[in-house]
């Protein structure tokens, strides 16, 4: 992960905007590093750095010069990390990009008819291993411990401990309607409805 990096390259650019890898990304990082981490944070992303490493400050693209590998995330949002792929391919500086999906791999790292393949991709279980290996094989692809979802698990209570007898479903928009004339969130919404029964849940 990242402090295998920094023990290879002393210091390491990490590049974020969409909160998903953002989350994975941060999630490595331990304080000790900071002071050989050059964050380019904007976005989504920079909300999770300032809550997690409060007054820490960030840097601007052209500081990566200094990093002798780079992290990016590989988000649809912005062009930030693509362009960070970019230059870091200009300068023969090691570059990793996470994937936090499952879908559309190989467009993450296309703007305007560019492609910017990182020289390495991390995920973080085996169904995105399989998927990066299938659609970027040119690209060495490795599974990273999943932090970020072990934090959050940490996190919550024991079922028998939580009150009240509300369920919270939280959806993203699929921008797709698989064919069913409705939006993808919508049609997901819907099965998940129908299946409630098989969750067994407890009355109410």
């Amino acid at each position: 992960m990242v402090g295998s990096l920094l023990e290879r390259h002393g210091r390491v650019g990490i590049v974020a905007h969409d909160a998903g890898a953002a989350n994975h990304l941060l999630a490595w990082i331990e304080p000790w590093m900071l002071p050989r981490i050059v964050p380019v944070i904007a976005g989504p992303a920079r909300a999770l750095w300032e809550r997690r490493f409060l007054g820490a400050p960030t840097a601007g693209l052209d500081d990566l010069v200094t990093c002798g590998a780079v992290v990016t995330g590989s988000g649809w949002a912005s062009d930030l990390e693509h362009a960070a792929l970019r230059r870091a391919r200009e300068r023969g500086t090691l570059s990793v990009a996470v994937i936090d999906h499952w879908v559309n791999y190989r467009v993450r790292f296309l703007r305007a008819g560019v492609l910017a393949l990182p020289d390495a991709i991390w995920v973080t279980d085996e169904d995105a291993l399989a998927i990066a290996r299938r659609e970027i094989p040119e690209v060495p692809c490795h599974i990273q411990p999943n932090l970020h979802l072990a934090e959050q698990l940490r996190r919550l209570r024991p079922a028998g401990e939580v009150d009240g007898d509300r369920l919270l479903y939280v959806a993203e928009p699929i921008r797709v309607d698989w064919g069913l004339a409705v939006p993808g969130e919508f049609a997901a919404l819907d099965f998940f409805a129908r299946s409630l029964p098989a969750l067994r849940l407890p009355p109410g």
